[in-house]
């Protein structure tokens, strides 16, 4: 199954900007206390990243780095934990969000515009496949 034929199925979001499917590694912190998780979904306001247990608290800010699905370039910006979301009772399945597992969303500060704009493509090949 190719990336573009993954990004179909997505429910998008209330908020109008369409994301598109990822399960690419990531990092997200300040200095030492770096913590890894999986980039889960991104748009261009900002993505849903998979953590273990602990996860941020609402408000942090720290660096994430991540790469888009299938290319080998990072992206690097300041993003604040804008929601999130707890692990449920239920295996893989999150609290508040039960169809997303336990993580948070985060909201970019200071995305550059070479990076917004990749993401940005990304999103609308995407978006103009799954008409």
């Amino acid at each position: 199954m190719s990336l573009v034929t993954r990004f179909k199925s997505l429910k998008q979001p209330s908020s109008g900007f369409f994301r598109i499917a990822c399960s690419e590694p990531c990092e997200f912190g300040r200095h030492e206390e770096v913590q890894k998780g999986i980039l889960w979904n991104v748009s261009v306001l900002g993505a849903y990243v998979v953590f273990k247990s602990p996860l941020p608290a609402v408000g942090e800010t720290g660096l994430l780095s991540f790469c888009l699905p299938g290319d080998a370039d990072r992206i690097s910006c300041r993003a604040r934990v804008a929601w999130i979301n707890p692990s449920s009772i239920f295996k893989g399945c999150g609290t508040i969000a039960v169809s997303l597992p336990c993580g948070c969303g985060v909201q970019f500060l200071d995305l550059g515009l070479p990076d917004r704009s990749r993401i940005e493509a990304r999103v609308n090949q995407a978006q103009l496949t799954s008409r």
